[in-house]
Formats: C-alpha cells, structure tokens, sequence
C-alpha cells in the first residue's frame, strides 16, 4: 500500500452547508501538514451539544467540518513536529497549549495564544488556510482548532495531546465535555469537602459536573433537569437527589431556597446555556455561594439580574475547558480515568457508525442520550 505522507488524503467527511442543515457525508481532500502540524486519522468521535448549537447560530462560515472530540492516530507529522511521531494515540483538544507564550505561563487562565487566538477562525493558525477542500478544489473551513467529522484532519501540534493507556473508543469524551464539567466543579468552583451543590442540566457536562463535585467531597448533589429519565444516571455519577422543576408551580430558585436547603446552595452550576436558568442558578446559591456559568449561551443573548446580589459575597465564574490546560493537565485526566476515578463509559449511550452521524444530532436534541460516540469506519 502506497505511503501517504506529504500527499493529500482523499476521505469521507460530514460537511455542514448552512445553519441548520443536515450533515453531507462527502468525499473531500486532506492536505498533508505544514511546519507545526500533524495529520490525524480519526477513529472515533463524539458529538457535543456545542455542535449542534453552534450550528444553529448561524455565525461560522460555511461550508464546515464540525466535530471537536475526536481520538485516533497521527498519521504524519509536519516539519519541526518532535513531540508525535506516526501512530501516536492521541485526541485533539480546542483549548489547546503552547507552553511558551505569555499565557501559557500565567497561573490565572488556562488560554493560549495560538489556540485561543485561533479558536473562532476557520482556518489553522500557521498560515491562515485551510488544510480541507472538496473535489472541485472549493474551500471547506475549520471548527474550532480540531474538526473531528472526518476521517481524517490537520492539528496544530499545540491541540494533539497523547492518550495512553484510556482506549480510544472513550478518550475522545476527554476533548471537551467531560473535563469541561469534571473542571468546573474541581478547578473553577473549587467544590468543598461537605458542601452543597445543585447542577441543573444533566447532560454530558452536567453529568461530569455532579461526578467532579462527588469527586470533591461534596456531600448533598442536587441534579437538576426537566427530563426525569435523565435521573438515573445522575445518580450514578454521584447525585444525591434528582429534581425536575416542572414538577413545582414555584420558581426554581424559591424550590432549592426554600423547600430543599433552607437557604440555598454553596454552589450551583448552569450547564444549560440559558441566561434564565443563569439567573436562578445565581439566586439559588447561599449569600456567600458561588455560580459557575458552564453552558454556552447564544453571543447575542443578554441576562439580566439585581447586582446587590453580587454584595454578600455571591460569586459568578465561568472558563473554557473547565480550567484545565490542555495538554500539562491532561497526563491527570488520563491518570484518574485510567483508575476508574473518572467513569468515561458511563457517559457513552450509544455508539454509532460514521454513516449515521444525522441520526446522532437527533438523538442528542432529543434528549434520548448522553453521548453519541461514531466509528469513523463505519
């Protein structure tokens, strides 16, 4: 079999043509990597929320190749690449690291000035173009420092991060919305041993919320959602109770206030990505409580609520990636999936072919699973 190194790979992919469109699995172009780069072959991938609502915003220029939690192979490295070498189990992270620029080295933020200053082109960062294109030799854009809906794709060696021993089929859970709610309680809210916490939204990264604030210690988890069916695996993660709030005439906050804590939470998480639901996680906190804003609301939505709130000694937070760095923090990920700390499986409901990726969309906005993990060969 022919080598494919320094030539362009011709492979399928699901390509995303307008908001609000469905996937089209095509056969595009891959070129081979630059100074930098590596080429992944994609083996698996995940679906995150973020996909599909991103999708729906209608601001990422098309036509795209989505996807950003995705494990595999390198399967060819650029000039100057020393750090992977060919058949390299990896992921690809968004929030990608450098190491060596002014960010990087800061102790307050886990950003990076090639990954976070490229996050929201559609291009890679080295040269500003594109490494994708279809047959007719038309530009296809980058999501977001990864685009993992194809078998393969072209990494800024700042967003690759090495993998072993967590089999490939979970590890690509471990690109986004596991450590992105696992984080924010550890490393965002710095949940407390006997604390009280309510999460409201169980998916994926709520889940990964109510587990990293079981993690912690915490010692009352409230999971909070309007589909009871999603109790169960609350409870599995480490939720000590379940509620859905439509059970209830009065507000949310007046619910968790009053009925349930007298006097509120230490620490609430809105992984929902509803200014609403951010104003009554606020309000459901204790007065010196911490909120930690988890889910991505649209760029054009406002929230609105009383500062004076804010004066007892409320805290509001939010970050990326749940705080951690992509690729120094990674080697700890690893270590406690590897010990079973972190239940990787438990999120996964389903696994799909490649084929299928529409049928995932639809599973995920239905809320009839968790995470949706597609086979590439498939």
């Amino acid at each position: 079999m022919a080598s494919t190194v320094g030539r362009a790979i011709q492979c399928r992919a699901a390509v995303l043509h307008s908001a609000g469109s469905e996937f089209e699995l095509e056969t595009i172009n891959v070129e081979p990597p630059k100074s930098g780069e590596i080429r992944m072959q994609v083996l698996y991938s995940s679906l995150c929320h973020t996909d599909i609502t991103i999708a729906d915003w209608g601001t990422l220029k098309y036509p795209v190749i989505l996807g950003h939690e995705g494990s595999g192979v390198v399967e060819s490295v650029g000039e100057g690449v020393t750090e992977f070498a060919p058949g390299d189990r990896v992921i690809c992270v968004y929030q990608g690291e450098c190491g060596k620029c002014k960010l990087c080295k800061l102790s307050t933020t886990n950003h990076c000035e090639v990954s976070f200053g490229n996050l929201f082109t559609p291009f890679m960062p080295l040269d500003g173009t594109a490494r994708f294109s279809s047959l007719d030799g038309s530009v296809i854009h980058h999501f977001v420092n990864t685009s993992t809906f194809t078998e393969y794709t072209v990494l800024d060696k700042t967003s690759v991060v090495k993998v072993d021993p967590v089999p490939l089929e979970s590890a690509c859970l471990l690109g986004c919305g596991v450590p992105t709610g696992l984080g924010s309680a550890l490393n965002l809210a710095s949940v407390q041993a006997g604390s009280t916490v309510a999460v409201i939204g169980l998916g994926t990264v709520g889940l990964a919320a109510v587990e990293g604030a079981r993690i912690a210690g915490a010692t009352r988890i409230i999971g909070i959602d309007i589909l009871a069916r999603k109790f169960e695996a609350a409870r599995a993660f480490g939720a000590t109770e379940c509620l859905n709030p439509q059970d209830h005439e009065a507000p949310l906050h007046e619910v968790v206030l009053l009925e349930l804590t007298n006097g509120g939470v230490d620490y609430c998480f809105e992984c929902v990505g509803k200014p609403h639901l951010l104003v009554q996680a606020l309000l459901s906190t204790t007065g010196y409580g911490t909120t930690v804003m988890v889910g991505a609301p649209r760029p054009d939505e406002m929230v609105t609520f009383p500062p004076v709130i804010l004066l007892s000694g409320r805290q509001l937070k939010s970050g990326y990636f749940g705080g951690f760095r992509g690729k120094s923090d990674m080697r700890k990920l690893v270590d406690m999936c590897s010990t079973k700390e972190i239940n990787l499986d438990g999120y996964i409901t389903h696994r799909l072919p490649f084929s299928e990726v529409n049928e995932g969309v639809k599973l995920l906005s239905s809320g009839s699973c968790i995470k949706c993990v597609f086979s590439m060969d498939g």
